[in-house]
This record gives structure tokens, sequence and C-alpha cells, in this order.
């Protein structure tokens, strides 16, 4: 019992299992907690239950009834923990396994995680959270059926189930510079709209810490207030200038954009945050009250009010206009395509 109660590899196993309970939502995505979170290596690590059982023949150790295991600032809380063992090849006792199961809970500052089980698996370096998986960071909030931290990687993942989607919500006053691309601000509700939620669904989710990247697939549906974005995938790129910084947004396979009835389709779509402008390519198509704009790529500048349709040597660029009865021509659902000189000469690539 002396050899792995308490000691340093236990210490990182522990902060391991915490890490996945610790996921938390400041950049559309989860980010894990620092193995030296909740006070550091040396800091030790407390657990008080009602029972214990130390089998040594199986190398398993059982923590029952009200169990809360401690390290630092870090709790966890669960009906049970089990903490297995094995022997590496200099025939020193080290951790192989830790599983939490029964309403495991995580709480460390405003981050905080709740689900059916949790395990930490040494080999992988992973650490999984299943059963009605649910993760906050202040308001924001990520719940999944099963969420996943590769540990040495800096990665996780969501997923969701048969009756359960991975839905991601966020409060752009928690979040730097995420505020979804919408023209709200040229309205007088801009304020509200803007401080609206984002809900993201997806089926699955994958964070990428060191390269702040987060990306969703699976019938992706991302929402702000009235403005609504589809596509099969949504790659999230977070600037190098802070994870909470948005850089922009990749949308593809069958894009659907849609505010108050506005309408636009592409093949893909990229939003720039610094220029504020939406990028649609391939099949580009926008309509409202049944006016259409059609053309190869399309150019929506959001604060300016401006939009450039292009063609290419295929396909020109297509208006069909309504007029209203009694109101001469209807209202465009985008400004008249324009065409500058530099544009004749190419559009730039993305």
């Amino acid at each position: 019992m002396s050899r792995i109660w308490p000691n340093r590899r236990w210490a990182v196993a522990l902060t391991g299992l915490a890490c996945v309970l610790g996921l938390s939502t400041p950049a559309w995505g989860l980010k894990m907690i620092p193995r030296g979170s909740g006070g550091g290596g040396d800091v030790p690590i407390n657990v008080t239950a009602e029972r214990m059982e130390a089998d040594h023949r199986s190398k398993k150790i059982l923590f029952s009834g009200n169990v809360v295991t401690t390290r630092g600032s870090m709790i966890i809380r669960s009906d049970t923990l089990e903490v297995f063992t094995t022997d590496d090849e200099e025939g020193v006792e080290e951790v192989r396994e830790i599983l939490a199961r029964g309403n495991v809970r995580f709480e460390h500052e405003a981050k905080r995680a709740t689900g059916d089980k949790a395990v930490y698996l040494a080999q992988e370096g992973k650490v999984v959270l299943t059963g009605n998986t649910r993760a906050w960071d202040g308001e924001n909030e990520v719940t999944g059926h099963q969420m996943t931290l590769y540990i040495d990687e800096d990665k996780s993942v969501v997923i969701g189930g048969e009756d359960r989607r991975v839905e991601v919500t966020l409060k752009p006053r928690d979040v730097e510079g995420r505020r979804f691309p919408s023209p709200a601000a040229r309205n007088g509700n801009a304020s509200r709209e803007l401080d609206s939620p984002i809900y993201v669904t997806a089926d699955r989710m994958e964070a990428d810490h060191k390269q702040k990247t987060v990306f969703f697939e699976g019938k992706v549906i991302a929402k702000q207030a009235d403005f609504r974005m589809d596509s099969d995938e949504l790659e999230v790129f977070n600037s190098g200038r802070g994870e909470r910084q948005l850089s922009k947004i990749v949308a593809r396979g069958n894009v659907r954009l849609d505010r108050g009835g506005k309408i636009a389709t592409a093949d893909k779509a990229i939003y720039y945050e610094r220029e504020r402008k939406f990028l649609l390519i391939g099949h580009a198509r926008a309509q409202e009250k049944g006016n259409i704009v059609t053309g190869t790529r399309m150019e929506i500048y959001i604060d300016q009010d401006k939009s450039v349709v292009l063609g290419d040597g295929k396909e020109q660029v297509e208006v069909t206009i309504y007029p209203q009865e009694g109101k001469g021509v209807a209202k465009q659902p985008l400004p008249l395509p324009s065409v500058s000189e530099d544009s004749l000469k190419g559009p730039s690539r993305p």
C-alpha cells in the first residue's frame, strides 16, 4: 500500500482524470486543465469515503460511499473510486487505471463537469467520461454522450449518442472576440443580438488545443439570435494572439446561411473575423423574397453592407428580380453585384 499511496505517479494519474472532467469552453471548444493546476505537483491527494478495501493480489483499491477526492482546489466526487495498479519492468507498482463511477462530479474554480462514469487509462494516455456528460466553464457549456481527453496530444473529443447530440452553448460576454458573424451591428438591436447566446450542435466535436482549432462534423447547426448556419462540417480557428481570439470560421458541405429569411447557400463558406467578411465558394446563391443572385464566388462585407458576386469562364453572374405589385422593383437580397477593375484581374484565393 505504501508504494502507491499517495505517490507522484498517482498524482499525475488523478490529475489526468481531472483533466477530462475539467473540460471547459472558452474558445469554441474544450480546454485541458494543466497538470500542475489545483495546487502543483507536490500537493497531496486526499480521499475520503465510507469504506476502503485493498486487494493486494488483484492489485486493486476500492473506495465506496460518498467518495470525495481532492488535490488543492480540485474536487472529484463519486459513489465509488477504484484504483488498479501493475508492476513496471523494475518491479515498481504504478497506476494502470482509475475508475470513478456513479454521480461523478468535478469542481475546479468556475469549471464543473458531471457524468455517470470517468476512467483514466495510463497506457493509452487518455481519460474518458461517459453517460450524460456535461461540462461548464462559467455560463459556457458542452454536453454529449462521451468526452475523451488525449493528455499527451492535448486534444479532446466529444461525441453524441443515439438520443443525444453534441451541444455547445457560449455566452459572448464570457468569450473575447466570440461574436457570431451576423450583420446585427447595423440595426437598433445590435447590442441585444450580439449578447445573445451562441448554440452549436453536431454529431462530433474535436478540439486541438495546441493548434487552437475546434472541428465540428455531422449535421452541424450554429445559431445566434435570428442567424443560423448549417453545414456538414464546421472548423473554428483561433489566432496566436490568444486562445480566446477568433481568427476565421470555415464551413464545408451543403452550407446554408439564414438570417430573417435572407438565405445564402454554397459548397463552402469562410468567415474572416478581421475583415468581417464572408466568402462563399462554389454554386454561391443568395435569395430574399424570391429575388435571386447566383455566381461562382460571392463576397459579403458585413459591416459595409456590401457584396461582390463573381462568375468564372463557365458560369456567369445571374440576377433574377420579381417586381412587387404597386411597388416597382423588389428589394434585392444583396446589393446589385459589382465588379471592380481589380476583381477583373482574378479574385484572390483564400
